[in-house]
């Protein structure tokens, strides 16, 4: 297959798919698609201008590449790939190019040929520089080298979410975030909590200043079911929240495919939430613990009062806490209530007329008195 149609434009203001070509019918092997681009200037140097994808109808992503405006000047530009069958009959494959928003391009000259790599190599596991792909939300900026910055504020939350409409084919994965953080106000407590959704919640965790620093990894496996193009579609989004505790600087967020995925029974997930009682009756000494007037709090400290609050894949969870003082333990009572927050939306008509309105609902799942 050979494409001698002349160039295909996407200007800087153009981001997502511009440009899809066929590659015929395939039945496994290795091949290659190369093709020419010429890019603009970017706006941020480091990050990546055009993605390409390989797609086979009824199965899936069967590869994907990011390039920058420096390795398509400097580089023949080549997708290596592992063709997809039905049983060991020939599908349709098609080859689609992402535009990143960060620079002129245009795509020229695309062709199919047999791949000159090793099986293993068109194989490679691929790999998503999600940073440039996530909106700040009002509460950051993003700085002109691309980094995004949050201040701590005293009502924490969502600074960070993304990307829109990013699908994601059955495997496991793995997503590093590495970044700065100020002098935490409460040391060894998380500054930074990470979600991942696909039409419900798949999975949290928080990391301190120093995790952040090292490189926070979160590992996640995507299903069947929720894989692209497998019994509907889903879009992952990766939000990212700050827990008042420091200001936060994101250099990069990567999203890597792992070879394997996670063993049948993972570790399970692990929040601290001390540091997250910003509005409590009681306030927090600067390791975090909460601090009462006479060892007894003045009123009651419900799951609600945690921000940002939680969200939470369905399953079975543990709450731990201590008390750390003899005069908690002695004299106060403990009343521990986890309560879900649900939108109240009425049946017919009433529910269209209500739905913005978004009155929450709480619901109480759980309680532990103790005297």
């Amino acid at each position: 297959m050979h494409d001698d149609a002349r160039g295909v434009q996407a200007p800087k203001a153009v981001s997502g798919y511009f440009l899809q070509r066929p590659l015929g019918q395939l039945a496994g092997g290795s091949y290659g698609v190369a093709f020419r681009c010429m890019a603009g200037v970017p706006s941020v140097e480091r990050f990546p201008v055009l993605g390409v994808e390989i797609v086979a109808h009824g199965i899936g992503q069967r590869g994907w590449s990011e390039f920058t405006a420096a390795e398509l000047r400097e580089s023949n530009a080549a997708v290596r790939f592992t063709a997809g069958s039905d049983h060991g009959k020939a599908v349709a494959h098609y080859c689609k190019f992402f535009a990143f928003g960060n620079a002129d391009l245009e795509v020229a000259d695309v062709r199919l040929e047999p791949a000159v790599v090793p099986t293993s190599a068109a194989d490679a596991p691929r790999s998503w520089d999600l940073l440039s792909r996530l909106a700040p939300l009002p509460s950051a900026r993003r700085l002109p080298d691309g980094n995004v910055v949050a201040a701590r504020r005293r009502h924490p939350g969502g600074f960070l979410v993304g990307p829109a409409a990013f699908l994601l084919p059955e495997g496991g994965y793995r997503l590093t975030v590495r970044g700065d953080a100020g002098k935490p106000l409460h040391s060894g407590y998380p500054v930074l909590a990470v979600d991942i959704s696909a039409r419900a919640e798949r999975g949290c965790r928080d990391f301190t200043a120093e995790e952040l620093q090292e490189g926070a990894v979160f590992d996640f496996d995507v299903p069947p079911r929720l894989s692209d193009r497998q019994g509907g579609s889903a879009a992952f989004v990766f939000h990212f929240s700050d827990l008042g505790n420091a200001d936060l600087t994101v250099t990069s967020v990567m999203l890597t495919e792992r070879p394997a995925p996670l063993a049948a029974a993972p570790l399970p997930t692990r929040l601290r939430l001390s540091a997250r009682f910003r509005a409590a009756a009681g306030k927090l000494d600067r390791s975090g613990a909460l601090l009462t007037a006479g060892g007894v709090l003045r009123r009651p400290q419900n799951l609600h009062d945690i921000r940002p609050r939680l969200r939470l894949a369905a399953g079975r969870y543990e709450l731990a806490f201590e008390a750390a003082t003899a005069a908690l333990r002695a004299k106060a009572g403990l009343d521990a209530e986890i309560c879900v927050q649900t939108h109240w939306q009425p049946p017919g008509l009433a529910g269209t007329l209500v739905r913005k309105l978004k009155w929450r609902v709480p619901h109480t799942i759980a309680r532990l008195a103790s005297r």
